[in-house]
């Protein structure tokens, strides 16, 4: 595999799986990626756009506030991915969303 089992580039291959609707193999890859997290760090965040991607809206909320926790440098991406088109844009009218938004000091994700 030339991505050398990342985690990265995992989270990315079930996210575009899951987007282009391939859902068996996106849940496949998470729960691939799941096992890894038991023994190498993946990023909260990654799981969180994943699981916006495959529509499981309480589950992202649950790794973004764990990756709040943590205060993940993946989080950089949360304005741009909350606007339309991004890879968590399905969140972005959430009140949930809203406020972790402004507890980043992040401006309000539009529309």
């Amino acid at each position: 595999m030339l991505s050398n089992n990342n985690p990265n580039f995992v989270a990315n291959l079930a996210y575009v799986y899951a987007v282009s609707g391939e859902r068996k193999h996106a849940t496949e890859v998470l729960s691939t990626l799941q096992k890894t997290s038991k023994i190498q760090y993946v990023a909260p965040y990654q799981f969180a756009v994943i699981y916006s991607a495959l529509g499981a809206k309480q589950k992202s909320y649950s790794a973004l506030r764990k990756a709040f926790d943590e205060r993940s440098p993946f989080l950089n991406n949360l304005y741009a991915d909350t606007l339309p088109g991004g890879r968590l844009a399905g969140l972005r009218k959430e009140a949930e969303l809203s406020r972790l938004l402004h507890a980043l000091r992040l401006p309000e994700a539009a529309g």
